[in-house]
């Protein structure tokens, strides 16, 4: 009898053994799978990110290509004013042209600023990739000086000097005496060191925009 009682706990013990051997295992499958959701996951949302960062690059590539056609216009405008000793049929459309400055308002941050406002830029994996988008987008503030210097100037000064003496209307000049003035030459060696240092930094901002779309790019 004592036999069989000893049997009998034996085989108890034995189901509940493999009873919690069944729930051991049957937590760690359900372990591994909502690991493996979270990690299929966190992939995916990287992606979505790497997708639209590489959209937005792509998009201020685009418009700073455009912006340095047009500073680069402007300075040889600039550039031939200087050169003709400020001739009237070069000087008259290159005011209206300069005063005709872009900015780059519309730059598209978008995504770089979601990442940042939900904490930083965890949500993609790569150190090096995290260091070359703050890098791009820190690169912004070159551009934002130059515009800030370069409006203030053509607003304060290019625009208080040659307002009295040309008439937007027509485009025309109004006094031609402003030929011989030392301060129409001034002004427009200001312009050609200013646009000379913007398109630097457009130029700088294009090529980190450049090698980080390829490095994005690369990601996806």
């Amino acid at each position: 009898m004592v036999f069989k009682l000893s049997k009998t706990i034996k085989g108890i013990l034995l189901n509940k053994v493999f009873d919690l051997l069944i729930v051991v295992v049957g937590v760690s499958i359900a372990f591994q799978l909502n690991n493996l959701k979270q990690h299929s996951d966190q992939q995916s949302l990287e992606q979505f990110y790497l997708k639209s960062l590489g959209e937005d690059v792509a998009k201020d590539v685009k418009k700073v290509n455009e912006i340095l056609l047009e500073l680069k216009a402007d300075l040889t405008a600039a550039e031939d004013c200087l050169q003709n000793n400020i001739e009237i049929t070069r000087l008259e459309p290159a005011v209206m042209k300069i005063l005709s400055f872009e900015t780059f308002n519309d730059r598209n941050e978008n995504t770089y600023r979601t990442l940042i406002n939900g904490g930083g830029l965890t949500a993609i994996n790569d150190q090096q990739l995290r260091s070359s988008i703050t890098e791009y987008y820190q690169g912004y503030g070159n551009i934002d000086r130059f515009e800030s210097v370069y409006t203030e100037f053509l607003l304060n000064h290019f625009n208080t000097y040659f307002s009295p003496h040309y008439s937007y209307a027509t485009q025309k000049l109004t006094d031609i005496t402003i030929l011989k003035d030392i301060q129409t030459k001034n002004n427009w060696v200001i312009v050609k060191s200013q646009l000379s240092e913007g398109i630097e930094a457009y130029e700088e901002v294009l090529e980190k925009a450049i090698r980080l779309s390829k490095a994005l790019n690369s990601k996806q």
